[in-house]
């Protein structure tokens, strides 16, 4: 899974060289500057419920790294609400605001988790306070049971181990305005899928969808025909990244 990961990053750096005014770059000063007036609602007490293991997220971050990221989601959100109900005004129908599902994905131990708690507390505090879910991959993976019987114990963690079609039913029933969804539970206690338990997902204004592989692309087995894909349905996606040595660092720090 690490050299998948290595492989997308020389992919990207590569594409970065070719093409390289496809991409913005900026400085942490530069920035934070963005922010405008984005106002600070998260105070420390509250990040004090969403900092991970090894996680250290200070209210300077969330101001430098997360308002100017949250202003630039809330500049994409109205413009695609505002396309949707221009589109439903040409068609001569009722106005249909799906939900806006923004992915977050990068490598194991990079901080995703506490990245995605924090962007979804910071979205849910804007002045219209929006209603914001927050779900992880992980409740998509196979149950140990079934990895086993398909020889994918040693895989688990990498595409095939993931149940796609479940996941993309879910993602499809959500931007097609389902009232109410069930996920399943992954436990980081058993390392296993959680029997008969489900969070209950009820048509929110902006969802966070987390974990590995959300960008990457699988054909299917024998052919090259494409078959859909997890991004094919996301609205706005983010690659959180790191230097390896440091991301090798926190996840030993996480396994002690």
């Amino acid at each position: 899974m690490e050299e998948g990961k290595a492989g997308e990053r020389r992919a990207a750096e590569e594409m970065r060289k070719l093409f390289p005014h496809l991409y913005d770059k900026f400085s942490r000063e530069q920035w934070a500057r963005l922010r405008a007036n984005m106002p600070l609602e998260v105070s420390d007490e509250d990040l004090n419920e969403l900092r991970g293991l090894n996680d250290p997220v200070s209210l300077d971050e969330v101001e430098e790294i997360y308002l100017p990221l949250g202003r630039l989601l809330n500049i994409h959100m109205s413009m695609a609400s505002g396309l949707v109900r221009v589109k439903d005004s040409f068609l001569g129908r009722p106005s249909f605001r799906p939900t806006y599902i923004i992915a977050v994905t990068g490598s194991v131990a990079v901080g995703k988790s506490t990245f995605s708690r924090v962007l979804a507390e910071v979205l849910s505090r804007w002045a219209n306070h929006p209603s914001v879910e927050l779900v992880t991959t992980d409740g998509f993976l196979f149950p140990n049971e079934e990895l086993e019987k398909r020889g994918l114990m040693e895989r688990k963690g990498f595409p095939e181990s993931y149940d796609q079609r479940r996941m993309l039913e879910f993602l499809i029933a959500l931007r097609q305005g389902a009232q109410t969804l069930k996920v399943p539970v992954y436990s980081h206690d058993s390392y296993n899928i959680v029997p008969n338990e489900f969070l209950e997902i009820r048509r929110p204004e902006i969802l966070i969808l987390e974990g590995l592989n959300l960008l990457q692309v699988h054909l299917l087995d024998g052919t090259r025909t494409p078959k859909i894909f997890a991004s094919d349905l996301i609205d706005f996606s983010i690659y959180v990244d790191a230097e390896e040595l440091q991301i090798r660092q926190w996840y030993l720090e996480r396994c002690m």
